[in-house]
């Protein structure tokens, strides 16, 4: 055999050689990648879990109210004459008694004068006539006088009688008027703007009024609830689900989300459904010592007393809200995540009620939710 066609034979064996090495070489490589790939575990993503267990809750339902005056009284004058004295200053709070305007007071003193005279005048003269009548009396028993001059003597004592009533009652309405000439506040309240000034002519009962005063201790809250969740409570009462006290009582935040220091008391519900609004108004009375909350104002009511039975509650932070509806995920028991559909309802102290989707001992996942997707492995750091 020639010396180049054999050097050429080995030539081919010896890359032949070295294919099959360079291939069984990155055979082997990836036989340890492989190996090495299954001995890296994915790690599991974090989680904080709930376990459900059914407890009654008390639902809390926020509403917006607005603050009235307990009662707005129109200040008039019950008698006539010139107001002498203005003794307040607009938007002062007022006593109840508390002086507030007088009408000029002489006038009364001087009916009253008049009156004490006209009393004593006809004392006089009623006192004549019952001795006179004592007298007539005995004579008519005697036969001394007629029966005409009786009954004459008679008819003037019942004359002198009726005038001496007459100017008693004078004189206690004369007393009276001058007290009525020193107007005092019915109420405790915020007294508004003046209507008239000193020297002006006020005439008695007239339907132009001196002022208003507005009581604010206690004051009124207007709030109106949904028909829906009228409907929603009606319903859930029927199914026995929830106890509905038969006084309801609120808790009052303020602006500032601050918790007023006083309950109020629910004193009246509407018996109809707001047609514009599709709401039922309601009314509570709130104690105002400190007159914190004044009228017109604007704050948050919680509706207290509906208890529901049972119910299991989650955060709203574990609810996913999707176009399939509300959801949750919740871990089985190899710690896999798992979606569920769920039923919302209303809100409590402890979180969101819900009403079907969840049952006792389930386990819910609370945070996290953002990195999960459905069969995603998990590591729970409580279980509550």
């Amino acid at each position: 055999m020639p010396i180049a066609q054999k050097s050429l034979k080995e030539l081919l064996k010896n890359i032949i050689i070295a294919i099959i090495l360079v291939f069984l070489l990155l055979v082997i490589k990836n036989l340890l990648d492989k190996k090495h790939d299954s001995n890296i575990q994915i790690p599991s993503i974090n989680v904080t879990t709930q376990k459900i267990i059914p407890k009654d809750q008390e639902l809390e339902l926020i509403y917006t109210g607005r603050v009235a005056g307990y009662k707005d009284v129109d200040i008039r004058s019950q008698v006539t004459g010139e107001l002498q004295k203005i003794l307040y200053n607009e938007g002062e709070l007022i006593l109840e008694k508390q002086p507030i305007f007088v009408i000029d007071p002489v006038p009364f003193k001087e009916n009253i004068k008049k009156a004490k005279s006209n009393l004593n005048d006809v004392t006089q003269i009623l006192d004549f006539a019952k001795n006179n009548l004592n007298r007539s009396e005995t004579l008519f028993s005697y036969n001394a006088i007629s029966k005409e001059e009786f009954e004459k003597v008679k008819t003037q004592y019942q004359t002198s009688l009726s005038n001496f009533q007459k100017a008693k009652a004078d004189l206690l309405i004369a007393e009276k008027n001058l007290t009525y000439a020193e107007i005092r506040s019915p109420i405790t309240g915020i007294i508004g703007e003046k209507q008239y000034s000193e020297g002006n002519l006020i005439t008695a009962n007239s339907q132009n009024v001196l002022t208003k005063i507005l009581q604010i201790d206690p004051v009124y809250i207007y709030f109106s609830y949904s028909d829906k969740d009228m409907s929603m409570l009606r319903d859930m009462r029927t199914k026995k689900l929830i106890d509905i006290p038969k006084n309801f009582e609120i808790d009052i935040f303020l602006e500032n989300g601050n918790k007023f220091e006083h309950k109020g008391k629910v004193d009246y519900i509407d018996s109809k459904v707001n047609q514009d609004t599709s709401s039922i108004e309601l009314r509570a009375v709130v104690a105002n010592k400190n007159y914190h909350l004044l009228p017109g104002e604007f704050v948050k009511v919680s509706l207290r007393g509906i208890k529901w039975k049972e119910a299991i509650t989650i955060p709203d932070s574990a609810l996913l809200h999707t176009s399939n509806g509300v959801m949750v995920y919740i871990l089985n028991n190899k710690n896999i995540a798992e979606i569920r559909p769920v039923t919302i309802g209303p809100l409590t102290k402890n979180g969101r009620i819900i009403t079907s989707g969840l049952q006792n001992g389930d386990i819910i996942i609370k945070t996290g939710l953002i990195k999960l997707r459905p069969g995603a492995q998990v590591s729970s750091s409580d279980n509550l």
